[in-house]
């Protein structure tokens, strides 16, 4: 079986590491010389395609730690939940926000995180990122002084 370049480049590869298994895809990024643009109209409904800049990743970040830090609530650490926030070029979450079951903004930021993440995505392929392919591990949230830490 030959297989080219770009096969093997955007091929899912398994490895096997201390008894884990982890998933690494496009550790490469794209060939050198490709020009690969991705729109984001299937975000926007279809209504005219736009590219995603660092800035518009900035500011819904910055809007998600707004959000999620208005109500970070426990009674205990059951309350307390790390959630995966965007790609890395390769694969996997590119961070993890601590956050609590009771923040009334859950939802808001359950929608938010989703489009970080689409919007992470366009971002990384229109400008050819790639990344280090290291498996971010989440963190362990902690109930301290009634707050998720």
């Amino acid at each position: 079986m030959n297989l080219t370049i770009e096969t093997r480049i955007s091929a899912l590869l398994l490895v096997v590491f201390s008894g884990s298994l982890f998933a690494f895809q496009n550790c490469a990024g794209p060939i050198s010389g490709s020009s690969e643009s991705v729109s984001t109209a299937a975000q926007t409904g279809g209504a005219g395609a736009s590219t995603v800049s660092k800035n518009d990743l900035d500011s819904e970040l910055a809007q998600i730690e707004l959000l999620n830090s208005q109500d970070l609530s426990c009674s205990g650490v059951s309350d307390c939940v790390a959630v995966s926030l965007g790609m890395k070029a390769c694969g996997g979450p590119q961070m993890y926000l601590v956050s609590s079951i009771n923040n009334r903004n859950a939802a808001q930021i359950k929608n938010l995180i989703a489009t970080y993440t689409q919007n992470q995505i366009a971002y990384d392929k229109q400008n050819g990122a790639v990344s280090t392919c290291e498996l971010t591990e989440p963190p362990s949230p902690l109930c301290v002084a009634s707050a998720c830490r």
